[in-house]
């Protein structure tokens, strides 16, 4: 991003790869998929230009625009939810000419979104906003169960999370048991403890990882994982099969 941080992600369970496809479209500001089901299902994730540089408005518009190709594209088609940090007021700030493009954009295709109280907390720790949203088609607003914040204790970002539930079937995928592997739990109790210890000690010992990075410590990281795993194969029993 242009500030040098920040962005936008989509995320999704290892399980559902077959119904979800990546989208070439927006920019590195507005992300999207499409997920497989009746209807077809577009997430775009957006992070709208916020007004701290001078072109903000004609970047805020530019993206718009784009939203509105997206939208006209595929809304015949497809159930469409847009969320993220649009870093404006769209529901209770002030009269703006960013609120008024996003409002003429909602009001073009027939949005709605719910307004959840201030979502932004500014870093001198007092001053709030509310600048994050989902946006979804009035047509299927009652697929959408709850729109609500999030006041996580572990959270240490200066957004709070906004939760969305969505009522939605998607195929199940019949699995054939015979290809599926079994991730069996090992049995401590039948572990050679003594030789578990001493392989972790003898591989640490020999690895001596040098600290002095963030990658490093991640590369360490990974390193003891495959030392653990390593030792508790060697410890552990031979599992009988059949």
């Amino acid at each position: 991003m242009p500030r040098g941080y920040g962005g936008t992600a989509i995320l999704w369970k290892k399980h559902l790869d077959s119904i979800i496809s990546p989208l070439t479209i927006g920019n590195e500001r507005i992300q999207g998929i499409e997920v497989t089901s009746d209807p077809n299902l577009i997430i775009l994730s957006v992070y709208l230009p916020c007004k701290g540089s001078s072109q903000h408005l004609s970047d805020f518009q530019d993206c718009i625009a784009q939203l509105h190709e997206i939208v006209s594209t595929y809304q015949q088609s497809h159930q469409i939810i847009i969320g993220g940090d649009f870093n404006e007021d769209i529901v209770n700030g002030p009269t703006s000419q960013r609120k008024t493009c996003v409002n003429d954009f909602m009001k073009e295709h027939d949005f709605e979104t719910k307004y959840n109280g201030s979502t932004f907390i500014h870093s001198n720790g007092c001053d709030t906003t509310a600048i994050d949203y989902f946006i979804f088609q009035n047509l299927y607003k009652h697929t959408v169960l709850e729109i609500s914040k999030l006041d996580i204790i572990s959270n240490v970002s200066d957004h709070y999370p906004i939760k969305l539930i969505l009522q939605y079937h998607h195929p199940v995928k019949q699995i054939n048991s015979s290809n599926t592997s079994v991730k069996r739990k090992i049995k401590w109790d039948k572990v050679d403890t003594q030789l578990y210890e001493s392989l972790i000690a003898s591989e640490i010992s020999d690895s001596k990882p040098t600290i002095e990075t963030i990658e490093d410590v991640t590369k360490a990281f990974k390193n003891l994982n495959q030392i653990i795993v390593k030792s508790t194969k060697a410890a552990a029993p031979a599992i009988k099969m059949g």
